[in-house]
């Protein structure tokens, strides 16, 4: 993105960009509830819209920042979205368009956000030590100034990056306890809005995808069951999440060889994506069902067969 002339144009006030902002957190929580399928072209048009404003209009070096930021947070949008619409090479390229608009606004916050999101991509797509590179870099940018909140999210997904390298079990545990530890500290008034989703649920759930990576079944399973047992666990508010963490409980029964777990999470999966429009999340199910025709000889199974068919 082209640094703007902050001379020219039409005024653009801070709350106009606040506005900008408050639109955005309001995005992230609809792709909560619907999936990134129907979302994507009114993400783009938000980013649309806060470049064409970055253009044209003037504003002061406060707004432009705040401008700048929400540019990189419409970027890191449409970049998740197309992520989960299983579009690499877009989200790839909205990542990198998110980088640097936070690098416009200095915002360092933003930064190690997009970069945390660039991170999934890569270690779900068999990148995942090029994933703990990024998510060192986002905290070393963040070092001295996230709040305890965001350092549990980055540690979380550090622990997912180390859990798909395939040897770095000590580092994974190492970071699944740092986020528990941050999170301990509890939240404080100036958490990034981003940071909402987090919660002992959600990071119990992201240490249970780390052990089923890792290829301990029943540590998986543990914290798969403490995450459902948690005070802030929400399958309504995130059935997507929900959906794909009920794919790897069942995935981790079925390593067990435990059919009636695996067919009861199954079940819970499809429930959950029945609300969400996710290719990420069909894919995954999709993979579940691959996993349980092999043992369609078990009539509960071919019943939650029929259920994700």
């Amino acid at each position: 993105m082209r640094l703007p002339d902050a001379a020219a144009g039409r005024r653009i006030t801070a709350p106009v960009a606040g506005a900008l902002h408050t639109r955005l957190d309001a995005l992230r929580r609809l792709d909560d509830q619907l999936g990134s399928g129907q979302l994507q072209p009114l993400a783009e048009a938000e980013l649309q819209l806060i470049t064409d404003l970055l253009t044209a209009g003037s504003y002061s070096q406060a707004t432009m920042n705040s401008l700048f930021s929400a540019a990189s947070e419409a970027s890191r949008i449409c970049g998740w979205l197309a992520y989960d619409t299983g579009h690499h090479t877009t989200a790839r390229r909205h990542y990198l368009t998110a980088l640097r608009t936070a690098a416009g606004a200095g915002d360092d916050i933003a930064g190690a956000h997009a970069l945390s999101y660039a991170a999934i991509q890569a270690y779900s797509t068999d990148r995942p030590r090029d994933a703990v590179k990024m998510l060192d870099a986002a905290h070393s940018r963040t070092r001295s100034v996230a709040t305890p909140r965001m350092q549990a999210m980055l540690h979380a997904r550090q622990a997912r990056a180390f859990s798909k390298t395939g040897g770095d079990r000590a580092a994974c545990i190492r970071a699944i306890n740092a986020a528990f530890d941050a999170y301990a500290q509890g939240p404080h008034d100036d958490d990034p809005a981003f940071t909402y989703w987090v919660s002992e649920a959600e990071l119990l759930s992201i240490a249970g995808s780390s052990a089923l990576s890792q290829g301990d079944h029943r540590q998986a399973i543990s914290y798969f069951r403490r995450a459902t047992d948690a005070a802030a666990y929400d399958a309504t508010g995130y059935p997507r999440a929900a959906a794909i963490y009920y794919v790897r409980a069942a995935e981790a029964h079925l390593g067990l060889g435990e059919m009636e777990d695996a067919c009861s999470a199954a079940s819970r999966a499809v429930r959950c994506l029945g609300r969400v429009n996710s290719s990420r999340g069909s894919g995954t199910l999709a993979d579940l069902r691959t996993h349980l025709g092999r043992c369609d000889s078990v009539p509960i199974v071919r019943d939650v067969l029929d259920e994700i068919a």
